[in-house]
């Protein structure tokens, strides 16, 4: 049976994380020192949605503003000076996305993945996406599509694997995949897709790659909560995420969406550990990092836009002149919700 908490923990932990802040350092702005940009749950849907049947009120009513958030949060980032380096999406890139096992319907056809890739050919730096339980779409039961179908979409639409790993700054960023365990894979009596598995060779990947010391930016569609503990005990140095993770000093962040709130769980990791706001709620849910590689830093350097505990966050400016600055009087646009709804 699998060891993850259940959801009334993560419940009961929401509550009082929401309001917890790490005890990071503000530092001055070196325009030398890359950045990238962090944002999740984009959730592109394609022409073929156009009546919301989602989960919640407040699902609802973002759904179908989705591709517009995501379209003004691009034109903030293309508008920043200095401008960053690339552009990391944490999962959920893409809604209701399936329509076809044939890989040909979605060349014929103007579709979710397609919208996607529009927009982030947009941008203007690099966009690297890793895959979330909604760019799936992939049942315990054996219904919905293959998972194979899904990272070949991504493959052709957005020209990544199912985990992978980019460098800036001599920071390390891993985009690993929640959905290769035993959570998600229907032979197994452990399948349940409410939690992630990384599966025995990603973990292997990992701990290979982390050994080399570099600072790394570990990200995740699921925050730790959710991630199934225990999941390849037959290998204890790789019995799960969070074994991996432990044994790297060099583990500078771990970085996840999926829930939809901002999220503060470095009190209770061995490293900051943050869930971001979800770009679908909010175009102003995204976090700036300043890469020091050489120095083994990592810096949020608009941390404090973060509302905890909310779907949204505060608009900041990001003119050259001065670190990134709170909007006085900007008018909250987002769909804001607080806790658990």
């Amino acid at each position: 049976m699998s060891s993850a908490p259940r959801p009334s923990l993560i419940r009961f932990t929401f509550a009082i994380l929401a309001s917890v802040g790490s005890l990071s350092c503000a530092g001055a702005t070196d325009p030398a020192v890359p950045r990238v940009v962090i944002i999740t749950d984009t959730h592109v849907i394609g022409p073929q949605y156009t009546t919301p049947v989602e989960n919640s009120p407040a699902d609802n009513a973002s759904i179908l503003l989705a591709p517009d958030r995501l379209r003004a949060l691009r034109d903030q980032v293309n508008a920043m000076d200095p401008a960053p380096e690339a552009v990391f999406v944490l999962g959920d890139v893409v809604h209701a996305a399936h329509h076809s096992a044939d890989l040909a319907w979605y060349d014929a056809n103007r579709n979710a993945f397609t919208v996607a890739r529009e927009i982030f050919a947009e941008f203007e730096m690099p966009v690297h996406v890793l895959m979330g339980n909604h760019d799936y779409e992939h049942e315990c039961d054996g219904s919905g599509y293959p998972r194979a179908l899904s990272e070949e979409l991504f493959r052709r639409f957005f020209g990544v694997e199912p985990w992978y790993a980019v460098e800036y700054g001599h920071v390390k960023f891993y985009l690993l995949n929640g959905q290769q365990g035993r959570t998600w894979d229907e032979a197994s009596p452990d399948c349940n897709t409410y939690y992630a598995s990384f599966g025995a060779e990603q973990l292997g990947w990992l701990d290979a790659q982390m050994a080399d010391g570099a600072p790394s930016v570990v990200m995740s569609h699921y925050m730790g909560l959710l991630w199934n503990a225990g999941e390849n005990a037959q290998d204890p140095a790789h019995a799960d995420l969070s074994t991996v993770l432990d044994a790297h000093a060099n583990t500078a962040m771990v970085l996840a969406g999926h829930t939809h709130r901002w999220l503060d769980f470095s009190n209770i990791s061995n490293y900051e550990h943050y869930v971001v706001g979800p770009s679908r709620y909010d175009d102003d849910n995204f976090w700036v990092l300043d890469l020091n590689g050489p120095k083994a830093t990592v810096f949020i350097r608009d941390r404090e836009k973060a509302i905890w505990g909310s779907s949204c966050a505060a608009r900041y400016a990001y003119d050259g002149d001065h670190d990134p600055i709170a909007v006085d009087g900007a008018p909250e646009n987002g769909t804001c919700v607080t806790g658990v709804e």
